[in-house]
């Protein structure tokens, strides 16, 4: 079954069918959580960032890693 959308055509993503891909990405990103303190998932081209935030100090501490993401995908793209 294919999955898409009706809307808009959808052209993101790692294709499914390379599994070498997958992997290749895997290892490029490998890095990507050097000096984040709050929980991070990845799988495949998805990558998920989330933490308790139950004070003030948690919100800056979650704020702070998503400038280190940005920082980092800006120093692997060479646009930093």
């Amino acid at each position: 079954m294919f999955a898409g959308s009706a809307w808009i055509e959808v052209i993101s993503g790692v294709p499914q069918r390379s599994v070498l891909g997958t992997i290749l990405f895997l290892i490029f990103v490998n890095d990507l959580d050097c000096g984040v303190f709050n929980r991070l998932l990845k799988f495949a081209d998805d990558t998920k960032l989330f933490g308790k935030v139950q004070s003030e100090l948690d919100s800056i501490g979650l704020q702070q890693d998503l400038q280190r993401l940005l920082d980092w995908s800006r120093a692997v793209m060479g646009t930093g």
